[in-house]
């Protein structure tokens, strides 16, 4: 799902940026539409800064961490169709001896 990926590819950037073994995990999503989605929709997230500061927090506390992020779909006339949240769950992977 495109709205999905618009949120998670900051999350495996964010992610990209430590050098530690993070799991991450879609664990809710909701949706609101508020018209038809026709033609190209264009999804825009601009929740980064919220993924890296929570992702350091998972690090260096070393403990899970979820982000709600949030995600609006656009037609090609720059309408506002639709309207997603998803929470993620980071969580530090144990070292395998």
């Amino acid at each position: 799902m495109t709205a999905e990926l618009s949120t998670g590819v900051l999350a495996i950037l964010s992610i990209a940026k430590h050098e530690e073994s993070i799991s991450l995990l879609v664990i809710e999503s909701h949706g609101k539409f508020h018209k038809k989605a026709i033609g190209k929709i264009k999804f825009t997230c601009e929740d980064g800064e919220l993924f890296q500061r929570e992702l350091e927090k998972c690090v260096t506390e070393k403990t899970p961490v979820t982000v709600k992020s949030h995600t609006k779909g656009f037609n090609e006339n720059n309408e506002l169709v639709c309207e997603y949240a998803f929470t993620w769950s980071f969580k530090m992977r144990e070292k395998r001896n």
